[in-house]
């Protein structure tokens, strides 16, 4: 049997979001920080990460302070940016929506519904489209809030008051 089988030459990419923590010591207070693919160590699993500086690691638990992993999606937007899940992202006609990685229903008239799962651009109010790479990165949910119309949990409708900045 010559079965060949291509597997796929993305890599697999993290990045991190570290939540800071709010010690009541000043001292060992720590503001919230972004960490790309190359300060990433080791990640053990979703509850556990190391970081690093290159001088210093430090191990992330989910059981001590809240971080987030966000994954590459495998699509680099117009200015040739990688696009990463949460990264906040503009279309050509103006519309900015949240990239996500999801499985939604698709209505195909006279055939029913089916499920596709993928990476999506989720706008206000539920609207989704697929993610493609003539989309332009301008921030992500941690950083630049701001960017997007309204509440941030209005992205996310079954995640409301997980977003706290």
């Amino acid at each position: 049997n010559n079965l060949d089988i291509k597997m796929s030459e993305k890599k697999l990419k993290f990045r991190v979001w570290d939540y800071g923590n709010d010690s009541t010591f000043k001292e060992c207070q720590e503001e919230p920080k972004m960490f790309n693919p190359d300060s990433i160590v080791c990640i053990y699993n979703s509850k556990s990460v190391e970081v690093g500086d290159g001088l210093t690691v430090k191990k992330l638990r989910a059981s001590e302070r809240k971080f987030d992993l966000m994954q590459f999606t495998g699509f680099k937007d117009k200015n040739d940016k990688e696009i990463y899940e949460n990264d906040i992202v503009k279309l050509k006609d103006g519309r900015i929506g949240v990239v996500i990685f999801d499985t939604l229903p698709l209505y195909i008239e006279n055939q029913g519904k089916y499920y596709v799962t993928g990476w999506f651009i989720n706008f206000k109010n539920e609207e989704y489209e697929p993610l493609e790479d003539d989309a332009e990165v301008i921030g992500n949910i941690y950083e630049n809030p701001e960017l997007l119309e309204g509440d941030i949990n209005d992205y996310f409708p079954l995640l409301q008051d997980t977003f706290n900045f």
